[in-house]
């Protein structure tokens, strides 16, 4: 039994050894010694800073972002309703969700349209 417990202990050991060994010469491969220095220049994360900045910000996909977190939480909140019987107990708060998530509607496709300024 003890033989068992030595031989596992043994064997952990030496795959610890391999996997730090195999780990280090990968650092050593692709990191900061590897004589490439493209991790000190000022791109980094798509960003220069020596140009122009310009805002690449849509609000168009903001205001998507939006509306697509409120219909999966009407959705969420909607499809467990009759589920959980509280379907009455809550009815005018979720009528209330619902008639404000349609004025939101509405004045998004106005404002598409060109109707709304």
């Amino acid at each position: 039994m003890l033989f068992f417990a030595v031989l596992g202990l043994l064997f952990f050991l030496i795959f610890f050894l391999v996997l730090v060994l195999h780990a280090f010469l990968w650092n050593l491969d692709l990191g900061i010694f590897s004589g490439e220095r493209s991790w000190v220049s000022s791109f980094e994360c798509g960003f220069l800073s020596q140009r122009v900045t310009e805002n690449y910000f849509s609000y168009t996909y903001f205001i998507l972002l939006v509306f697509f977190v409120v219909f999966d939480l009407e959705v969420s909140l909607l499809l467990n309703m009759p589920l959980q019987g509280v379907l009455y107990k809550n009815f005018f708060s979720y009528l209330f969700f619902l008639v404000l998530l349609g004025i939101g509607f509405l004045v998004e496709v106005r404002r598409v349209l060109g109707l709304l300024v």
